[in-house]
Formats: C-alpha cells, sequence, structure tokens
C-alpha cells in the first residue's frame, strides 16, 4: 500500500474482483484517481454480476480464486461500456483494468492458452451458487 492509497481503498477493492495492485496501477498509469476507478469499476461489476451466461456460450473463460475472466470483442465491450454514463477517460481506464486483470487470471490458470493479442479482457465476481464449470 503506498502513501496514497487509503485503507478505505483497499477495503472496496477487495468487494471487486481485482487485486488492488491492478486498480492502484491502473489508477497511476491513466491519472484518474483511484477512488473514482474503484468507484467505476463497482459500478461495472455489479451489472455484469448477472451477466455471466451472456459470455461463457460465446467467449474462453477461466475462474480462479472466485473470479472469472472472460476474453470478448472490441464490440462487446464497447456495447457493455456504452450503457454506462462514465466519462471516456474513466472508461477507458476501467477497461485497462479489466483487460490486466483478466490477463494475469489467464496466465494463472494452468488450463489456458493465451489471451488472444486482440480480445478485452472482462472481470467478474463469482458467487459459489453461481459457478457452474
Amino acid at each position: 500500500m503506498t502513501d496514497s492509497t487509503s485503507a478505505s481503498d483497499v477495503e472496496q477493492t477487495r468487494e471487486l474482483p481485482f487485486d488492488a495492485a491492478v486498480v492502484e496501477r491502473t489508477a497511476d498509469e491513466t491519472g484518474v484517481g483511484a477512488d473514482d476507478l474503484t468507484d467505476a469499476l463497482l459500478v461495472l461489476d455489479a451489472e455484469l454480476l448477472g451477466n455471466h451466461s451472456e459470455y461463457e456460450g460465446g467467449y474462453d473463460y477461466v475462474t480462479v480464486d472466485g473470479r472469472r475472466a472472460y476474453l470478448v470483442d472490441e464490440a462487446v465491450w464497447e456495447a457493455f461500456a456504452a450503457s454506462f454514463d462514465l466519462d471516456e477517460e474513466l472508461l477507458a481506464a476501467a477497461r485497462r483494468a479489466h483487460d490486466e486483470q483478466a490477463r494475469l487470471l489467464f496466465d494463472s490458470s494452468v488450463e489456458s492458452a493465451p489471451p488472444a493479442e486482440d480480445a478485452v479482457g472482462v472481470v467478474v465476481g463469482v458467487d459459489t451458487a453461481e459457478e457452474m464449470v
């Protein structure tokens, strides 16, 4: 935890399917505030929670430590992101966090092939009751 990361920031990221380091690094690299990025990721995650079935049938995914990472087409991410009233800079940072976390989860899974370069990562928490692998 850096000096600029408060205990409440870390607590909020625990509610997310993201590593705190991914959120912090993305905020630093994109110039958006960590609090703003965390809030955006919370909003996106709430929407994604009930939509696993939209991605499971058509896209590669892995489930690691209660998190599911999907690799989707650019158009899928764009359509999803367009339904939110977030500024472009914040959406770009959220996409970057999703993509980085998804690639890390795919890399850590022994069952997966390396992600395609043109795929966009989408990460969502998986409640045990939802997991149907």
